[in-house]
């Protein structure tokens, strides 16, 4: 789970084994109990992760290698919108290694 509705950072810790193609659900919720606009990006990616990209309502964004792509949306006071994460570790990567990945949220909050 994503929480938007604050401003900061928040880390993931990742072990997959060299060549690991890892997909799973996630949430981005709005924690802040008000409206809230949020743009989330990908801040740091370590190289041997070669995508890190979240996939909400048919847009995608992240780290995907290359491009560094941002998301902005709208939330509802306690709400989560579902995705899909998916993330690519480089299979020259040393076994039982740990990746951090950190992602920083901005949000700018209404009143009810």
């Amino acid at each position: 789970m994503v929480f938007v509705g604050f401003n900061g950072s928040q880390s993931f810790w990742l072990w997959a084994p060299p060549g690991s193609v890892v997909r799973w659900e996630v949430a981005f919720c709005n924690v802040a109990g008000v409206n809230a606009t949020v743009v989330v990006r990908v801040a740091e990616v370590p190289r041997e992760v070669r995508r890190f990209l979240f996939y909400i309502n048919g847009t995608r964004f992240g780290w995907d290698g290359v491009n560094n792509a941002e998301w902005r949306s709208g939330f509802t006071p306690n709400t989560c919108i579902p995705g899909i994460l998916e993330i690519v570790v480089d299979g020259r990567t040393a076994r039982d290694t740990i990746h951090l990945i950190k992602a920083e949220v901005v949000a700018w909050l209404s009143p009810r």
